[in-house]
């Protein structure tokens, strides 16, 4: 999050030449910083179980900020007549994530294991019917 507050700040000061490429890597490098992340931490904190379903709503919501940043440059460019105001006034949002980021606590995997929310898989009833895939094991 701190790289692409890096590249809002740049986008303010580039201009062709070594600030342009700066600001083009750091916002491709907190691009795939925060996917690699996603990979890492997804799992460690929500465990397994539902690892599908919070990845695709947080796909949901980063495509929908995304749909919505040209927007929010578009009104901030009207409303000020340029976009250093408004990236400013967004910079606020990686920010604040990083800083949430850094204080969120870590699960206690027992508990979450306990719970039947963590990374161990459960196994299935004795009622379950088997996949065919399991069945071959």
């Amino acid at each position: 999050m701190l790289g692409l507050a890096l590249a809002m700040i740049l986008a303010q000061l580039a201009a062709p030449g070594v600030l342009a490429v700066a600001f083009a890597l750091a916002l491709g490098a907190s691009g795939g910083a925060i996917r690699a992340q996603e990979a890492a931490l997804f799992p460690r904190y929500f465990g397994t179980a539902h690892i599908g379903a919070i990845r695709g709503l947080v796909m949901a919501v980063s495509v929908g900020a995304t749909a919505l940043g040209p927007f929010a440059l578009a009104v901030g460019f009207e409303t000020f007549g340029g976009y250093g105001p408004v990236l400013n006034l967004l910079l606020v949002l990686p920010v604040a994530a990083a800083v949430l980021a850094l204080a969120a606590p870590v699960p206690d995997r027992a508990a979450l294991r306990r719970r039947g929310t963590g990374a161990q898989p459960q196994p299935p009833a004795e009622s379950e019917e088997l996949p065919a895939a399991a069945a071959i094991e």
